[in-house]
């Protein structure tokens, strides 16, 4: 103990001598530890969703792969029919839960209305999913018809501080449901999400008993596996299943398969998913910025070991010759190693602890701060401490504890050739990696420039639009009512908004010359005026009218694209016959391609079709500067239709950029990313050019003597780290790029890898480090020589 105590004011006394170099060192390892605990926390809170579920390893869900003839499209729902025969034919099930998403529900209780999203599930649902309550029982809290749950916000919302139980809430101003119990707050790591849950039974009064319990219609399936039932003969099961009890057609066209709960939030691209999703590139990209991030502030703790250890030869000459051995001097650096690391990790988590409630708001995150209890947070703190001290401080140490004590004595050079190289080596590492960073940045920002600005084909601006909801059933008096203001130049009804991915390909054929064509394309229910709100031009046929009362459900326009696909000129007296709903159905007109979906997607066929009673919500086309004083207009006029629903209403414009909303919080993070790399490496420089100056600080002093400018010295001294910039733009120009082109490819319409976004990124490094070796190249320059050469 006596022994470390000395090693420990020694390692004391040792910084506080190179304060500045402390100081610097410090701050950037620090830095650079916050960024890493940042994004180890949101890792972590992304790898432990649905861990809570005490059930979770034997919880699977029935996903369906659906075959056609442009390919399979993955789904997370299927048939509500499987849960129940799995039951019965397979004791490897030990049980089943449906879940079914009916979107935000307006509930309402005595006056107070709140837009909420809402669950229907089988009572056993509690027995699956870990999510107790604070009031009733889980048991028979979804038993009775007409039965709900609603969490505890809601409860408190709605009641207040009295009793929810037993008390009637009213569901879209027309289903009254009967609270039977409350549940505790769905934690923020759950993919299922909900603020009122009501039974199966609901969905069977909407759309009926034999459609829900035994029929068609689709929603999420849940099987709780019993104990002893593996992934594989589970598998097994089901596909007996689907073999005994389903058709042939439905076999053909259907694959069905099980997933794991624990896998399901780092999934994507499965539609109609009623479950919280994220893409695991990003838990990737996040896991290696932190790693880099950790790599150059490690880069700049050794050089700023390194350059702190000048002056200090002497001093290890000394304690050499008075009989220190190796090992002593190693110890000795190693604890000013751990003293800077720790003193560093603390500052950092302070850091990370402080600036969390931000970080969170900004970034649109729930990350927690870890206590010491969590033994993945304590080993992740161990690991930082053992590895800078191990590696980064372990080279200082090696290096300076092998000074042979004649040759310091003698002035020999400290820091060898071999040595000063790989500190200039590490500095062209941090600069590539910085130079990547920005150039990233840049071209996240120019694409979501790019898509904020597109040309969608259609007048996206003064464009409104808003759920129908309970005025569903009297659109068109609504409509007509909205047509009175003046400020509203056309409205109509669709089946979903602009820039949502379309999740359903309808079955089609077609019979020409006696051959039948059979295909497969996406269907959009609209109302006439649809295209007329969007100002898309009907460029061949006529629109849908409402004078003509035989186009409704008989009657559909093709986009460019479908007309493309068929090998048609609408209008024409060819017919399609949808194969899903028997109908023989009318080509009466053609407009151009415009983008329906986001730019996500290509443009792909679209087949337009006149049906009122499919379409949920409605576009408005408003006047230019109405703004305010119409939305209020609309608003009021829909509460008079639903009066106990709640409306909302949002720009198209805004709404598009709504899909891309992960893209702008990752551009963000790399912004931010971007710049911590660009502090921590400039401190890095600084300590590099402060050891360079000190290292020839008598060569320019003998320099000037001689009758050296200053600008000739500030050449001299500019010139080789003008090099290690060259070095490092020519090593991460082409990483750059490749990285940046393997995002965009994620986009179908995105921005050209211009070169001017290359020169902008080096510009700005070029622009710091450059002003950075300036000043300091300066200072060397301009110092008195007599203080350098006095003792010559």
């Amino acid at each position: 103990m006596d022994l470390f105590l000395h090693y420990l004011k020694a390692a004391l006394r040792a910084i506080l001598k190179k304060r500045v170099n402390a100081l610097f060192n410090i701050s950037s390892l620090s830095l650079g530890i916050a960024c890493a605990a940042a994004i180890y926390l949101f890792v972590q809170q992304q790898l432990s969703f649905d861990s809570f579920h005490s059930e979770g390893p034997r919880i699977y869900r029935i996903a369906n792969e659906i075959r056609s003839s442009r390919g399979n499209t993955l789904y997370a729902v299927t048939t509500a029919r499987i849960g129940p025969l799995m039951k019965e034919t397979s004791s490897l099930v030990e049980t089943y839960v449906r879940v079914a998403r009916t979107g935000e529900r307006a509930v309402s209780y005595e006056g107070r209305k709140l837009k909420k999203t809402m669950l229907a599930v089988d009572p056993q649902f509690f027995d699956v999913f870990s999510f107790p309550l604070y009031r009733g029982d889980s048991g028979t809290a979804l038993t009775r018809p007409g039965s709900a749950v609603i969490s505890r916000s809601l409860a408190e919302a709605l009641f207040g501080g009295t009793d929810p139980l037993g008390k009637r809430i009213r569901v879209n101003g027309s289903h009254d449901l009967t609270v039977t119990g409350v549940s505790r707050e769905v934690p923020f790591n759950s993919s299922l999400r909900f603020d009122l849950l009501t039974s199966i039974d609901y969905l069977a009064t909407m759309y009926g008993e034999d459609d829900v319990r035994t029929g068609s219609y689709t929603c999420m399936v849940f099987l709780l596996a019993a104990p002893d039932a593996g992934p594989e003969p589970l598998t097994a099961a089901l596909d007996g299943c689907v073999n005994s009890h389903f058709t042939e057609r439905y076999k053909t066209r259907n694959r069905l398969f099980l997933q794991p709960l624990s896998r399901i939030h780092l999934t994507t691209g499965y539609l109609l998913d009623a479950m919280k999703t994220s893409d695991p590139r990003y838990i990737y990209y996040f896991s290696i910025v932190g790693v880099i991030m950790m790599i150059i502030a490690g880069v700049n703790f050794t050089n700023f070991m390194m350059t702190g250890s000048f002056g200090r030869a002497r001093e290890i000459g000394i304690r050499k010759t008075a009989g220190a051995n190796r090992a002593a001097i190693m110890k000795q650096f190693f604890t000013e190693s751990f003293l800077i690391i720790t003193v560093s990790l603390l500052a950092g988590l302070l850091l990370v602890y402080s600036l969390l409630p931000r970080i969170n708001r900004f970034f649109d995150l729930h990350l927690i701060f870890p206590a010491l209890s969590d033994w993945s947070f304590v080993l992740f703190v161990l690991l930082l401490i053992t590895g800078f001290g191990v590696v980064a401080g372990g080279y200082p140490a090696l290096i300076l504890s092998a000074f042979h004590p004649a040759a310091v004595i003698r002035r020999q050079a400290v820091a060898g050739t071999s040595r000063f190289m790989l500190k200039k080596i590490l500095i062209v590492i941090q600069f590539s990696v910085t130079l990547v960073f920005i150039i990233y940045t840049l071209v996240i920002s120019r694409q979501m420039i790019y898509l904020e600005n597109k040309d969608l084909n259609y007048n996206r601006d003064n464009l409104v639009y808003f759920h129908l909801g309970d005025a569903g059933e009297r659109k068109e008096i609504l409509r007509e009512r909205l047509l009175e203001h003046p400020d509203i130049i056309e409205a109509a009804a669709a089946e979903f908004s602009l820039g949502r991915e379309i999740n359903i390909s309808v079955p089609f054929t077609m019979t020409r010359n006696g051959d039948t064509q059979q295909f497969t394309i996406p269907v959009i229910h609209v109302t006439p005026g649809f295209f007329s709100a969007l100002e898309v031009p009907v460029i061949a046929g006529r629109d849908f009218s409402r004078e003509r009362t035989a186009d409704a459900g008989n009657t559909v326009i093709l986009n460019a694209s479908a007309a493309r696909m068929l090998g048609i000129e609408p209008p024409t007296t060819e017919r399609l016959f949808n194969t899903w709903f028997e109908r023989d159905l009318s080509i009466i007109g053609l407009v151009p391609d415009f983008h329906v979906e986001s730019l996500y997607a290509e443009l792909r066929p679209y087949i337009f079709y006149y049906a009122p009673e499919l379409c949920h919500e409605m576009v408005v086309r408003i006047r230019p500067g109405s703004g305010t004083r119409v939305l209020e207009y609309i608003q009021r006029t829909w509460e008079s239709f639903a009066p106990e629903g709640v409306f909302t209403a949002q720009l198209v414009s805004e709404k598009i950029l709504t899909a891309y909303r992960e893209e702008k919080k990752t551009g963000a993070i790399f912004r931010y990313a971007a710049a911590i790399a660009i502090i921590i490496a400039s401190l890095g420089l600084v300590g590099l050019m402060i050891l360079s100056a000190k290292k020839r600080t008598r060569e320019i002093s003998i320099r000037r003597t001689l009758g050296a400018t200053i600008p000739r010295l500030l050449l001299l001294l500019i010139k080789e780290y003008s090099l290690l910039l060259l070095v490092a733009m020519a090593a991460a120009l082409p990483l750059a790029r490749y990285i940046a082109g393997a995002w965009l490819q994620g986009f179908a319409y995105r921005t050209d890898l211009s070169p001017l976004l290359f020169l902008q990124g080096v510009a700005i490094v070029l622009g710091i480090e450059l002003t950075i070796v300036t000043m300091i190249a300066w200072r060397a320059a301009t110092a008195r020589p007599a203080d350098a050469l006095r003792y010559e």
